[in-house]
């Protein structure tokens, strides 16, 4: 066990983190009275109430107006989650799964695709089968992705091209990530340098991930690039190819609370648990590391000096066996 603080940080006062909502993902939303139906048995033409639902869910999207809810029954369905309507401030539009029924959207290119669009909330959601990714949520601001699931495929044939991520949040503002459960993103792939990180957040700002699953990645399996003020709690992320988190280039970013384990040996340069380089003002607190292949944390700076601002404090590292 091993408790530090990092150079030239004692006595500094701790950047301002983004403003978690406890409220969020406490309890599943309830289903509004006057909500919008998508069923497998459903019809186009229908009025798309829960007696009369549509069949399928782009044109239905077509259909929605701010504060408007789309239940989506059980089944699988193989088309994108492609939402053409924004919502507003205090009246986002919802889109979720009926209760305890299994919705899965399978065999299309990214099975959940956010771009350019403003307060949307998804929940209950499976993905599988992607051609390029499970999600990507792209120049989009106040998304929520709540109990968002995906399950990779056990078949070599069935895995996407290693260059994308898994889940992407990419020049976005104010997206939350909670309970989230990612699992097997390239864990079949043998090419450890190519690509391919389960979940990964580029050029984003007051990003929230909390409460979530990551497994997974040819390079890591948790990489927050670019932005500021993002930040991690209370996730577990375990078992890419190499290293387990990267946070990279990026300004006050805080990662607190997290299970990081299980990084891979495939190469040298990525396989450090906790890897931060070139970044300022990074909050590293409280986690728990252990199995690592190669190293629990490395510090990189392009001038070889200390990480400006960073702070490295009361975490757990288990080193490894002999």
């Amino acid at each position: 066990k091993l408790e530090r603080e990092s150079q030239g940080t004692e006595g500094a006062e701790e950047p301002a983190g983004p403003t978690i909502n406890a409220g969020s993902g406490s309890e599943p939303p309830s289903i509004a009275a006057d909500a919008k139906y998508v069923a497998m048995n459903g019809d186009d033409a229908w009025p798309g109430t829960e007696e009369q639902p549509w069949r399928n869910i782009l044109p239905a999207f077509g259909k929605l107006e701010p504060g408007d809810t789309l239940v989506i029954r059980g089944g699988t369905y193989t088309e994108s989650l492609a939402p053409q309507t924004d919502g507003l401030p205090g009246r986002p539009i919802h889109i979720r799964s009926f209760l305890e029924e299994e919705v899965i959207i399978s065999d299309v290119d990214n099975c959940l695709n956010v771009t350019a669009r403003k307060n949307l909330n998804f929940f209950g959601l499976m993905l599988q089968r992607p051609g390029v990714r499970w999600a990507i949520v792209d120049s989009s601001l106040n998304i929520v992705l709540e109990e968002i699931s995906a399950q990779a495929s056990l078949d070599p044939t069935d895995q996407p091209v290693v260059e994308h991520e898994g889940m992407l949040i990419l020049d976005s503002v104010s997206v939350e990530v909670v309970a989230n459960d990612l699992r097997g993103w390239h864990l079949l792939n043998t090419d450890g340098d190519s690509g391919g990180h389960s979940f990964a957040v580029r050029g984003s700002s007051q990003t929230i991930v909390r409460d979530s699953f990551f497994e997974g990645g040819t390079v890591t399996a948790f990489e927050m690039l670019g932005g500021r003020n993002n930040i991690a709690i209370h996730n577990r992320i375990t078992n890419p190819r190499a290293g387990c988190v990267y946070l990279i280039n990026t300004t006050e970013a805080f990662f607190i609370d997290n299970q990081v384990h299980g990084c891979g040996s495939d190469s040298a340069d990525y396989s450090t648990a906790i890897k931060v380089e070139n970044a300022t003002s990074i909050t590293v607190r409280g986690n728990l590391v252990y199995e690592s292949a190669e190293g629990i944390l490395q510090w990189v700076d392009e001038n070889n000096d200390v990480i400006r601002g960073g702070r490295f404090a009361h975490n757990t590292l288990v080193l490894n066996k002999a």
